[in-house]
This record gives C-alpha cells, structure tokens and sequence, in this order.
C-alpha cells in the first residue's frame, strides 16, 4: 500500500465527499435499491453535524477514502459512524479511522465508545471483540456494542494501518 494515505480532521469542504464515500459504502449493502436511497439521505452530513460530532477522514491521492466521526460531547460517547470506499476496504482504513477516534476519546478522558452499528456492520464489530449489548427493552436500538478505551488499543493494534496520521 502506498504511503500516500493520510488521516485528518474532516472540514466544511470534505462534506460532499464524506457523503460520496458513505453513498458508495451503502452500495454494498445488503438491501434495497431504494433502501439505499433512503439510508443515503438519512446518513448523509452537513455543516451542522460538524459542530457537532468530530470527524475525521482517510485521504488517497486527494481523494476521501474514509471518514468516522463519533460524538465527543455525549457520555458515553457515541461513535456515529464509520464508512470505507468499496475499493479501499479490507485495507486497515477502517481501522486507522478507528484508532484515531479512540486515540481522541482516551485523550479527552472518556471511558470508551459506544458504538449502534447497522446490521451489514455486525460482523466487523464482532470481528473486533467488541462488547455486544443485548437490547433490554423493545424500544432499544439492537445491534449496539461498547468498547472500553483500555481494550481498543489491544483490539486494533493487530489490523493494518499502513499510513501516516495528519492533524
């Protein structure tokens, strides 16, 4: 892999490309063509959520790869999202994004992240041995997990992260 890959805070004009990412990342899924449109539209970015989450994004040759943005104001911390171009998954981006996030949730003090994954997503949390909690209610969202900072380190460091970090 090349080592043109870089990590960064996500700003105003990376927004359209954040979305283009979380539009390819959806193509995969398993689901409708419509669905796709719907959850398209429902996950997409704006200026706002900038105030409010933190993101960051994975840049290839200028271009936004992948991008995560978690929510460092909440307790526990939510971690919003985690998206990977088709074409660059399975390449440790998902990963990198990942520990730059917890790197940013240990440095604030937080305890760990949770983490409402979609159901196409369960796998790759499991995969990490992240902690999956069961819904106690029926009104609870059913595919959440937690991971608490001291294991994130451990759980991550064995993925590839073949590039360097930008602030």
């Amino acid at each position: 892999m090349t080592t043109s890959l870089r990590i960064r805070c996500a700003n105003k004009s990376d927004l359209t490309f954040i979305n283009a990412v979380i539009k390819a990342a959806l193509s995969t899924w398993p689901i409708s063509p419509r669905a796709q449109r719907l959850f398209t539209e429902a996950l997409a970015y704006d200026a706002v959520d900038l105030r409010h989450f933190e993101m960051f994004v994975c840049v290839h040759d200028d271009q936004v790869v992948g991008i995560a943005a978690w929510d460092p104001n909440d307790e526990p911390s939510l971690f919003h999202g985690l998206y990977v171009k088709p074409d660059h998954q399975r390449r440790g981006i998902g990963a990198a994004l990942m520990n730059t996030v917890f790197a940013r949730a240990s440095a604030l003090g937080r305890d760990g992240l949770l983490i409402k994954s979609a159901r196409a997503s369960i796998s790759y949390f499991e995969a990490l041995a992240f902690e999956r909690i069961e819904p106690s209610a029926d009104t609870d969202y059913p595919y959440t997990f937690w991971c608490p900072i001291t294991l994130a380190h451990d759980r991550l460091a064995n993925l590839r992260t073949p590039f360097k970090r930008a602030n």
